[in-house]
């Protein structure tokens, strides 16, 4: 079997991409796919696999974390306020990594 094989994300929690090489002539009856990622934390991702004319398979569930923290980011912005007075909204920030998810390690 040498036909092209198909990979994508099958239950996706919370909308992540997925990324890499998703499609692939197999060889020898099988691909590897080792260049793919998913950019969005979530619990209980699949991916599927399809080629044309045969029946597709969905892998078991898996998690993806956060990467490692690159950046600071405000997720409530600060309001305005009178001279030596609070802030009438608070500022917020969050730790993240480069795809915005908050790093909570």
């Amino acid at each position: 079997f040498s036909a092209v094989i198909m990979v994508a994300i099958g239950t996706n929690p919370t909308g992540g991409v997925l990324s890499g090489t998703t499609s692939k002539n197999a060889s020898g009856g099988g691909a590897s796919f080792s260049d793919l990622s998913i950019n969005r934390v979530g619990t209980g991702y699949t991916l599927t696999a399809t080629a044309i004319g045969l029946t597709s398979a969905t892998s078991s569930a898996f998690n993806i974390s956060a990467a490692a923290a690159t950046k600071v980011a405000f997720t409530t912005q600060p309001a305005s306020g009178n001279a030596g007075g609070a802030i009438a909204a608070p500022p917020s920030v969050t730790v993240q990594d480069n795809f915005g998810n908050t790093v909570t390690s």
